[in-house]
């Protein structure tokens, strides 16, 4: 299909609804550009990014979402994507209070995290699709990944989360994931953490090193219950990690 602004305009009122509960008050403007990156930023950073939707929030509340014109013939699925993740943003921007520079924070995660939760998205909603339909959603990014763990509990009866990493999910995966019972969260960065070994603070540059790949889960039949201790048998103990080894808030 070929999109327009009032299949757009449609696919606002019917996902602020759906999503947000109609919180996104403000007037939604859609506008096409053939070179978004030159309409509202004349910046190389992110003229070089080739990014293709943005949502700006204006003084009176009121929202402008920009979509280059490379944007017309998406598949509704990825269109959907692009929609929600700008929505999330007309929302941050309507009730998020001092964002200071980077508008994918902390805030930003949860609503992705919620929303993809709902199954709805055949690509999985963050902070680092560039729209580009084929080679967006690959397993090639180096410096995010999705923490997959459960709860474990200390000889002190405290809990805390134990898991891996893999580069990426497709919505099936994750979906998949959840329904075997493993919790996931997504993270920008990973930096070491406060108690991070000596293999992790010389190693962290190379993510293959802590990498899980999403086909070991089907190949060892891993679930939340066995997937520790198999994996330490069969992959090593540099393969899974506590939270406090890595710095997975900052981001920085």
């Amino acid at each position: 299909m070929r999109w327009n602004t009032q299949d757009i305009e449609k696919a606002l009122v019917k996902y602020n609804a759906k999503y947000f509960d109609n919180a996104i008050k403000g007037e939604i403007t859609v506008v096409w550009s053939r070179q978004l990156y030159n309409v509202q930023f004349n910046n190389r950073a992110i003229k070089e990014s080739g990014a293709e939707a943005t949502m700006s929030t204006k003084e009176d509340g009121s929202h402008t979402l920009k979509l280059n014109t490379s944007l017309y013939n998406a598949s509704p699925a990825l269109m959907k994507n692009t929609i929600v993740h700008e929505m999330i943003h007309a929302w941050q921007g309507e009730y998020e209070e001092e964002i200071e520079g980077d508008w994918h924070d902390d805030v930003f995660l949860e609503w992705c995290d919620k929303l993809n939760k709902t199954g709805d998205f055949k690509y999985p909603l963050s902070p680092t699709a560039t729209f580009k339909e084929d080679k967006a959603y690959n397993r090639t990014n180096k410096s995010s990944a999705y923490y997959i763990y459960k709860m474990t509990e200390g000889e002190n009866g405290e809990k805390f989360p134990i898991g891996v990493f893999v580069n990426f999910l497709y919505l099936e995966e994750y979906n998949w994931l959840i329904h075997k019972g493993f919790e996931i969260k997504y993270y920008k960065h990973l930096k070491p953490g406060p108690n991070a070994n000596s293999f992790i603070k010389n190693k962290l540059c190379d993510f293959n090193e802590f990498f899980l790949k999403i086909s070991d889960f089907k190949k060892y039949k891993l679930t939340p219950d066995n997937f520790v201790q198999i994996i330490f048998d069969e992959l090593g103990k540099n393969k899974v990690f506590c939270d406090d080894e890595f710095n997975y808030e900052s981001g920085e």
